[in-house]
């Protein structure tokens, strides 16, 4: 991705309206690309055709959990370095913030999302990805 690229997000969840309203949202609040997929199987297809700068990832889909998704990502050379950032409806709102999929910490968002809590965590993750830094909250 150069600067003058908008990010590419690539949105998996099996809810249509989850998904039209993250598009909407997502590019018009910081001009975002934004695809999206309404199952795992779908959504692994468009990865490996759109290369998205990020996922935000359903746990909860029916065909594939989000877990399964992150791990077939990370057991594939070309999309291991791709960064998530899961949404769900198991996460309470006070609850934690990260998800451990084998090892590897992904940022976690509560449906019904907050999209300031959203979009902050698509910035730091893709900032940290960027910059490869860590951050520690």
């Amino acid at each position: 991705m150069t600067s003058q690229q908008h990010p590419k997000i690539l949105v998996i969840d099996d809810d249509p309206v989850v998904c039209h309203l993250l598009e909407k949202r997502l590019h018009a609040a910081h001009g975002y690309e934004v695809t999206t997929a309404l199952d795992g199987r779908s959504g692994l297809a468009r990865i490996k055709e759109d290369r998205p700068d990020l996922i935000v990832l359903d746990i909860l889909i029916p065909d594939m959990s989000g877990g399964e998704i992150a791990r077939a990502l990370k057991n594939d050379p070309e999309t291991r370095d791709i960064p998530i950032v899961f949404i769900s409806v198991i996460l309470d709102q006070k609850g934690k913030k990260r998800i451990d999929i084998d090892g590897d910490l992904h940022r976690a968002v509560s449906k019904p999302i907050y999209q300031p809590e959203l979009l902050s965590a698509i910035r730091k993750t893709l900032n940290e990805f960027n910059h490869g830094q860590g951050d520690p909250e």
